[in-house]
């Protein structure tokens, strides 16, 4: 099923070529037989459904069968009806003490509908065949319960799968494997959970870049639609479109979703067609290509590739027209992407303007025939795994939005309608400095800010936590203006989604650092992150920011570098407790660094004279002086025992 899911790449707007899965044959002695340490599996095409010939009899000679060297055996040729038989057998764990059950161990190479038995019983069958065909997609272990007395521990059973394998995969190149394992029933069944725990919340940092790209898609709608750019409203919705495809596809992979032939139909036309024709659309206008012919090429070549997805779907029996419906669906393909490459180099070398964009544009066709052609498709950035593909479309998706909305900011000045950035700052800082401070059960919580111009880059946030606990986030992004901003939006949006997981500071900083490392265009982020409980603990980890005031004194953090800059810092951590009328103080370098018009500024000494009071009053102290950067001031009052602020 893995090129099935691959095929939903097809949602995007230059979507993978049909890249071959772990199908493609390994490099082995075709003549070498199985090592000893390797069961023997044999396999045969054909099926016997009413058990009529015996294939799945513990006692069948199956010797005649073909050897499956390496435990690997060939997909079923295009032209049959897509049923093979393996046959090996496994010995059985001495376990006295619980039921024993069988695994499939990688059923993800295996075939898309399968039926698996033990010394001749049926145990259990994932998908189901003809006439009700519905295929499956296998991302972890299976576990089937085995009849009491089906199996003597310490003796060989003989497993048998009796599989169906879809059109796209009845290819030599495809081979399938399944390996199983016979164990305590709870112990399989323990490690399958487990199993599927640890793909759920790998699932997380993976499509947390993705997550980034569809909230700066909706602040790019809300530019486009004050700008009436055609530009900026093609790229808002793009970007929108590919973190609903990414995670779709995550999703489906890892058997979070149905694979229905009928569930991908609806799945294709509802997100594939619309993010085909805004992709298209998107590279002809924003490179001002004016070839008509070439245009309409692009879009029948998605239209091809979705109606021959859909036509080999659907299909379940080999005809030529399932072939040719193959031929579409991957030759569309590979089509669009030829396409795509020929318009940005036409771009860049003949035309010779925007040739920043030309050359993002082609990052996502480069990227996909670096993955059709390379062994390995996939790198790793710590627990993070991501392929080229996903590295162009994320490398693409900022290297745009950050073009396109740098030249819709250029072009409102040159106009002289400044109101128009000037009201999107001021909806992008809503999102950064609450109007209203969320309260937190057993805290008085006070905030000020005082931006230096119409937006500033401070921000910060009160999130609530479980069992009563909060998450407070005081930060200050590098620069001003809308810029500064939008690099806000990103950190607290990153920041949220980590929020959820419940990360201690300095681990929640150091995922934050790894995230933002080489998206802030050369900026960086100080931040403090603060969690508080509602008995007076608190902890608190510095990623370059000024540190805290507990009561008029200063709490020496350790220092750590900001946020953006070396991927990998450490973030130590500070332990607190608070007592009952103790206030902890957080301010920007706004207070310290306001300066009187003779070049005298505020400094540490004034600052820490004052930190012990209101937030307000520090703003205010800081203003009169001499502001010269945006301030914020937010404090914190652990209240009396028993009086609790909701």
């Amino acid at each position: 099923m893995r090129k099935l899911t691959l095929l939903i790449l097809c949602l995007l707007s230059f979507p993978a070529p049909a890249q071959k899965s772990a199908a493609r044959p390994e490099s082995r002695n075709p003549q070498a037989p199985p090592s000893a340490a390797q069961p023997v599996v044999r396999y045969h095409y054909g099926d016997d459904p009413d058990g009529k010939l015996g294939w799945a009899d513990p006692n069948f000679d199956d010797s005649s069968w073909p050897l499956a060297y390496d435990g690997q055996f060939p997909s079923p040729p295009f032209y049959s009806d897509g049923m093979v038989w393996m046959r090996t057998r496994i010995p059985v764990s001495i376990n006295d003490h619980e039921p024993l059950a069988i695994a499939s161990l990688s059923p993800a190479r295996g075939p898309a509908v399968q039926e698996v038995f033990v010394n001749g019983v049926g145990v259990g069958e994932d998908g189901s065949f003809l006439p009700t065909l519905a295929p499956r997609i296998h991302p972890r272990t299976l576990v089937y319960a085995l009849p009491a007395a089906l199996a003597q521990p310490g003796v060989s059973a003989v497993v048998a799968l009796r599989g169906w394998s879809p059109l796209w995969s009845r290819n030599p190149r495809y081979r399938n494997k399944v390996t199983f394992a016979i164990e305590g029933a709870r112990m399989l069944e323990v490690a399958a959970q487990a199993d599927w725990a640890t793909a759920l919340l790998a699932l997380i940092p993976e499509l947390l870049p993705y997550l980034l790209l569809f909230l700066l898609g909706f602040v790019v709608l809300w530019l486009s639609s004050r700008s009436r750019s055609r530009e900026l409203l093609l790229n808002a919705l793009w970007l929108i479109f590919i973190p609903q495809s990414f995670t779709v596809l995550a999703l489906l992979i890892n058997g979070f979703l149905p694979t229905s032939p009928a569930w991908l139909v609806v799945l294709i036309v509802a997100i594939g067609a619309p993010s085909f024709f805004v992709g298209v659309e998107l590279v002809w206008t924003t490179l001002e290509l004016r070839d008509r012919l070439f245009r309409a090429l692009s879009h029948f070549s998605w239209i091809a590739s979705i109606l021959g997805f859909e036509a080999a779907n659907l299909l379940h029996q080999a005809s030529p027209l399932a072939k040719v419906a193959l031929f579409c669906q991957d030759g569309g393909i590979v089509l669009l992407n030829v396409i795509g490459m020929g318009a940005s180099l036409w771009a860049f070398f003949v035309l010779r303007r925007n040739r920043a964009l030309a050359a993002a544009f082609a990052l996502v066709p480069l990227a996909n025939f670096l993955a059709f052609a390379g062994p390995s498709t996939a790198i790793r950035l710590g627990s993070i795994s991501i392929d080229w593909v996903s590295i162009g479309f994320l490398s693409l998706g900022l290297i745009i939005t950050s073009k396109l909305v740098g030249q819709a900011v250029k072009e409102w000045r040159k106009s002289g309608d400044l109101r128009v950035e000037l009201n999107a700052a001021r909806e992008v800082q809503q999102s950064l400095v609450p109007v209203v401070v969320p309260s937190v059960d057993g805290y008085e919580i006070e905030a000020a800010y005082l931006p230096a111009s119409e937006v500033g880059g401070d921000f910060y946030q009160v999130l609530e936590q479980r069992e009563g606990s909060a998450l407070i986030l005081v930060g200050d992004v590098s620069g001003k203006g809308l810029k500064a901003a939008m690099n806000g939006v990103l950190v607290i949006g990153a920041a949220r989604t980590l929020a959820s997981e419940q990360l201690h500071p300095g681990m929640l900083l150091n995922r934050l650092n790894c995230e933002m490392t080489g998206s802030l265009g050369g900026g960086f982020i100080t931040c403090l992150c603060v969690h508080i409980t509602r008995d007076g603990s608190v902890v608190i980890a510095n990623a370059g920011h000024p540190t805290p005031y507990l009561n008029g004194i200063e709490v020496e953090t350790q220092p750590a570098l900001p946020l953006g800059i070396v991927p990998g810092e450490d973030y130590p951590e500070l332990k607190l407790h608070l007592k009952p009328g103790d206030r902890l103080t957080f301010l920007s370098d706004g207070v310290i660094e306001a300066q009187r018009a003779s070049g005298e500024i505020f400094g540490f000494e004034r600052t820490c004279a004052i930190s012990g009071q209101s937030a307000r009053s520090i703003c205010e102290a800081a203003q009169a002086f001499g502001q010269k950067d945006d301030i914020t001031v937010l404090s914190l009052s652990l209240a009396p025992a028993g009086v609790f602020h909701p």
